[in-house]
């Protein structure tokens, strides 16, 4: 393999930082589940896996992985349920980073409810300058 020292410089920078959270959904394969561990021994990532725990497990057991040292949250058996946990618990994540709640949704979501067609033309106006606007046209156009 080539040597790339710019990629290089890129992998010393990462291992710098703190791993970043992430979630690997519906992990039941061996190439999933060695991947979430790569990442969390290199210390790029912190994975938390989202899935039936017992089909999880059994890969990882037929697989000969130890995922002992990762979060596991056990879903229900469906692939769309598991990815909507995992995007539940990142919402839930950012909201607390934000001291926010889901009460701030609903506020947020009234305000926008409540804007006129004049409101939105005004903040157009305000913060949207006509004049620098660049159009760009691809294609063939007959």
């Amino acid at each position: 393999m080539m040597p790339r020292p710019h990629l290089q410089k890129l992998a010393e920078r990462a291992r710098m930082l703190p791993a970043l959270p992430a979630a690997v959904v519906f992990p039941v394969d061996r190439d999933s589940l060695q991947l979430a561990l790569s990442a969390a021994f290199a210390g790029y990532l912190a994975p938390t896996l989202y899935g039936p725990e017992g089909r999880v497990r059994d890969a990882a057991n037929r697989a000969g992985l130890d995922i002992s040292r990762l979060p596991l949250v056990d879903t229900p058996d469906d692939p769309r349920l598991a990815s909507e946990r995992a995007a539940l618990a990142a919402r839930l994540a950012r909201y607390l980073h934000l001291e926010r709640g889901f009460a701030w949704d609903m506020a947020f979501e009234s305000r926008i409810a409540a804007l006129t067609p004049a409101d939105v033309h005004a903040a157009l106006r305000r913060h949207l300058a006509l004049e620098r606007l660049a159009v760009a046209k691809a294609g063939d156009f007959k």
